[in-house]
């Protein structure tokens, strides 16, 4: 019932990188722990970024994660856009790297 809930009103994808450089000029290939560890960075710089830092009231976001071997790593995400804000303003800010450490 709660995928159908009015609550749950943005749905996002997000791909993540498959790899990181290393000084050495070699890759370090991201684990499956790596990316638990994204999704709650990402949720918690788009609840500062949205809501603000000090504020406790915080909107649902649930994350379901895919990928591996054959599949790029990639991230699906259920949340409710804040109260007040407009679709366009939270694409703006999920989108074009307002993300950024507050």
């Amino acid at each position: 019932k709660w995928l159908s809930s009015p609550k749950l009103n943005v749905y996002c994808t997000v791909t993540l990188k498959q790899a990181l450089p290393n000084d050495g000029g070699t890759l370090t290939y991201i684990a499956d722990c790596d990316i638990k560890r994204t999704a709650w960075l990402l949720r918690d710089r788009l609840f500062k970024a949205t809501v603000g830092k000090k504020r406790k009231d915080r909107f649902p976001f649930l994350v379901f994660s895919e990928g591996g071997k054959d599949k790029r790593y990639h991230l699906h995400i259920m949340t409710l856009l804040p109260l007040g804000m407009s679709l366009v303003e939270f694409q703006d800010i999920f989108r074009h790297n307002e993300l950024a450490p507050v």
